[in-house]
């Protein structure tokens, strides 16, 4: 923005300080009246923060379950073992699984012969032409079973992700159906959450029309930011509440998130949205409560409980205010200002400091 044209617009904006009795850059003559400074809120655009709390959970998990019963030969991965994808984790004893598919290739190749010697000696509508025709199909996708069973005695990793413990050995007989080990993937984690329809009916649509742009996030223990990208927002309400579930993906690799875990986090707002500021010297805490003091319209000051706003970006000196604040409101930043509840006050403005303050955030 023109520098030129947004000091014209601050001076429009400030210019309601005008109205009071007393000028903007100076306090009446009188030695018994004191100036007080006051300041209108600075509005800034800001990501704002929305609280929550979720579970970790893996973006992906699988039982490793033997498909027929066997012997297992050989174990090439060890428990808690990190595996890629595609890699081999166990091999069963292949015997009677190359036996099945040269017997399987055996009948195959028999009513292939079968069929070719009849389809010289005889014409398509005689009935042992398609009895032939079907014994090749069923002999051929019985090939294709044995030969996908004997792949199956080696398991290979069907993702990327780390190993539980294995609960056999070498050399051990396993039965059908039995659980051998459980992999889950550890370079991604989801952390799934439940929130209003309020908040998340926003999000959804945007996931719909910009799916990489929504960010959540975690702070770490040394108050640094961990990005996320929320990734899914159910479509309807749960039958028990007004929620809808949503879960944001984030990066692992260092097994810093614990599966099964919960954790506060923040989903970030779609974009920059319009937010009040007011100098952190104008804050007052009273049992606890944020409170600022400001002028109505008899220049008599009063006490304002205000909430304060959770945001991506720090300004520093000023603090950011969710609720209990107008944009037009006048803020007292003196230290004595909850002593001056109930009093007409004579108030000061500098102008130029204020501009020069917001220039200083727009370059």
């Amino acid at each position: 923005m023109n520098k030129l044209a947004l000091s014209l617009g601050l001076s429009l904006t400030l210019a309601p300080a005008f109205f009071f009795s007393c000028q903007i850059s100076q306090a009446k003559s009188s030695e018994s009246t004191t100036a007080y400074m006051v300041e209108l809120p600075i509005e800034r655009s800001a990501t704002k923060l929305i609280a929550l709390e979720g579970e970790f959970k893996p973006s992906q998990y699988t039982q490793i379950v033997a498909e027929n019963s066997a012997k297992i030969v050989n174990i090439y991965v060890h428990d808690g073992e990190y595996v890629e994808k595609g890699a081999p984790l166990l091999e069963f004893d292949p015997t009677l699984a190359a036996l099945a598919v040269k017997a399987a290739e055996k009948e195959y190749q028999m009513a292939t012969r079968n069929i070719i010697e009849l389809t010289r000696t005889s014409q398509e509508d005689d009935p042992r032409f398609q009895t032939a025709v079907r014994a090749v199909e069923e002999t051929r996708n019985n090939l294709l079973l044995a030969q996908k069973e004997q792949e199956a005695t080696t398991i290979h990793a069907p993702f990327s992700g780390k190993l539980s413990q294995i609960r056999f050995n070498a050399g051990n007989y396993v039965n059908e159906g039995a659980l051998i080990a459980e992999l889950v993937a550890n370079d991604t984690v989801e952390l799934h959450f439940t929130a209003s329809a309020e908040v998340l009916n926003v999000f959804r649509q945007m996931l719909n029309n910009a799916p990489d742009s929504l960010q959540a996030s975690i702070i770490n223990k040394d108050g640094h930011y961990i990005e996320g990208k929320l990734k899914y927002v159910d479509a309807k309400l749960s039958d028990q509440d007004a929620f809808l579930r949503a879960y944001a993906v984030f990066d692992n690799h260092n097994d810093e998130h614990l599966i099964g875990s919960k954790t506060a986090f923040y989903l970030n707002s779609p974009g920059p949205e319009p937010q009040l500021f007011v100098p952190s010297s104008a804050i007052h805490t009273n049992d606890g409560t944020p409170t600022l003091f400001v002028l109505d319209k008899h220049r008599t000051v009063q006490a304002k409980q205000v909430t304060l706003a959770k945001i991506k970006e720090s300004y520093n000196g000023y603090v950011p205010i969710e609720s209990g604040l107008a944009s037009d409101d006048f803020v007292l930043t003196t230290p004595d200002a909850p002593e001056l509840v109930g009093k007409k006050i004579d108030p000061m403005v500098n102008l130029v400091n204020q501009i020069n303050e917001i220039l200083k955030r727009q370059s």
